[in-house]
């Protein structure tokens, strides 16, 4: 099979807190952050079965995952 990525391209989808989009292979995700908030306040949980994503104490991002996720690029 060609590389899918690279005859399509990608369609961003606009969100209330940034953009997704994905390939065959991988799923990107882009949050928008205002404008002085320091890495501390920015708590990010990737797991196999959820993401989660809270700046300055709320949640912006809370995603429950049906399939198994493959880890390996976080090592």
């Amino acid at each position: 099979m060609a590389n899918f990525d690279e005859r399509s391209g990608y369609i961003p989808c606009a969100t209330e807190w940034g953009q997704w989009w994905q390939t065959i292979e991988e799923v990107y995700i882009e949050i928008d952050v205002p404008v002085g908030t320091t890495g501390k306040e920015i708590k990010c949980e990737i797991k196999p079965k959820h993401i989660k994503v809270q700046i300055k104490d709320q949640f912006v991002l809370q995603v429950y995952i049906y399939i198994f996720l493959s880890l390996k690029c976080l090592a």
